[in-house]
């Protein structure tokens, strides 16, 4: 079968529209990988719950395929949903935590119906830290009740980052070519960065955050995340949309973008970029090391540093969190 292990979605289409790969064949090799990697002997629990339907699903989309019908340049392509995000049928949608083990959503997040409007299909739903990491002060990131402990797949003795970090983690783990995570104040960029992997948290608007278990009205969004920024401009052209009950996406340009078109080896001339600084000296050298030659690798590409900025973001955003969210989780119960 087509080795999929490498390949960005480009190359996975190029598969299917010559016949080395199917849907389904895709599907039931990654379903393999769940079960003998994700849940092997090392238990990276990057998993909570897989679409039993997926395989029947990825069949409809073959001949879907076969028959001339390509929905989007997502057609036929899994995807892993972090488990705060609603998704109606025979999956359960947990946020990660024991009291809701049972709960069904009622309604497919609106993201959720635009994937599968796109052709995509939902192989999974994703651990994460639990409630988004919303509950103490000290939760281990990647820990939930139900799901336990998401394991970083580089040094399962390290933090894995959250909350997204069964996102991130199946996606290190090539348990699918993306996942979509969900991003208050680093929840997706950080697991991103810490399992080596592509997080993008989009503009607010950009995606619809309608039945996705929220904390912030005004700072919460969900994103893709990938193996490489290609996937991710896929997952962005095909996750746009406006939608009514999320009256701050009204508000953006409607215009259809195909993102794959902007992917350019010399973007980065000319980009001026931000540089932090305040915690470089708290770093382990090894960080620090890492740190300076992405700083030498962007320079080198062309981008304007704009060197020893400082951000209050985090101090200001949790005053934000914790006034909205008591509003925000009581208007969905």
């Amino acid at each position: 079968m087509f080795d999929y292990i490498d390949k960005n979605i480009t190359q996975i289409n190029e598969a299917f529209t010559s016949g080395s790969l199917t849907s389904h064949d895709f599907v039931l090799s990654l379903l393999q990988r769940i079960s003998e990697i994700d849940n092997g002997e090392v238990k990276y629990n990057s998993i909570l719950e897989v679409n039993p339907n997926a395989l029947n699903e990825a069949l409809v989309l073959d001949e879907e395929r076969k028959n001339g019908h390509i929905r989007s340049s997502i057609h036929g392509i899994p995807v892993i949903l972090k488990d705060n995000i609603n998704t109606k049928g025979a999956m359960h949608t947990t946020a990660g935590s024991i009291t809701l083990k049972d709960n069904f959503a009622t309604e497919d997040a609106f993201i959720v119906k635009t994937l599968k409007e796109k052709g995509a299909i939902i192989l999974a739903k994703a651990n994460l830290t639990e409630f988004a990491n919303f509950m103490s002060y000290n939760m281990r990131n990647g820990y939930s009740s139900l799901g336990k402990e998401v394991l970083c797949p580089h040094n399962i003795d390290k933090d894995p980052s959250g909350s997204s970090a069964g996102s991130a983690v199946s996606v290190s783990l090539n348990l699918a070519p993306f996942s979509i995570g969900s991003e208050t104040g680093g929840s997706i960029m950080s697991p991103s960065m810490q399992n080596g992997v592509v997080g993008l948290k989009p503009t607010i608007g950009h995606i619809s955050r309608d039945g996705i278990i929220p904390i912030s009205s005004t700072l919460d969004t969900a994103g893709p995340i990938a193996k490489n920024v290609t996937d991710i401009a896929y997952a962005l052209t095909n996750l746009k949309a406006k939608d009514p009950n999320d009256p701050v996406t009204l508000i953006k340009d409607d215009s259809y973008k195909d993102y794959t078109e902007y992917l350019d080896i010399d973007g980065l001339k000319k980009l001026r970029i931000g540089i932090n600084r305040d915690n470089f000296d708290k770093l382990p050298q090894l960080r620090k090391d890492a740190f300076l030659n992405v700083l030498n690798i962007l320079e080198e590409s062309g981008a304007i540093l704009i060197d020893n900025i400082t951000l209050n973001q985090p101090e200001k955003i949790f005053h934000i969190m914790k006034y909205e969210f008591k509003r925000n989780i009581n208007k969905i119960s």
